[in-house]
């Protein structure tokens, strides 16, 4: 989703996902977030994070290949707001140019 600063972008993730996004600061905006939901009984559900580099980051092989290395995965159930703050703080200090 696309939008004017101070639109209810993050308003709007955090009441589908139920994730706080931090609203306070830059951090969402300076990252496109794609979140997608896939239905699994609860035994498979999971949580899988990763890094889709960009086209500044795609100039640069080094670069894209510390993006591509980033991924976590998580039972659903180990999976929440203080877990996602924290892989959002780390996404940040990963993707800080240069390397």
């Amino acid at each position: 989703m696309v939008g004017d600063r101070s639109s209810g972008k993050s308003s709007l993730l955090e009441g589908l996902t139920g994730l706080s996004f931090p609203i306070a600061s830059d951090l969402c905006t300076r990252f496109a977030t794609q979140i997608v939901l896939r239905r699994a009984p609860a035994s498979e559900a999971a949580v899988s994070i990763s890094i889709i580099p960009g086209p500044a980051a795609n100039t640069n092989d080094e670069v894209k290949k510390k993006l591509l290395s980033f991924g976590r995965k998580l039972e659903a159930g180990a999976f929440g707001s203080v877990e996602f703050s924290s892989i959002l703080d780390e996404v940040c200090r990963i993707s800080t140019y240069p390397l």
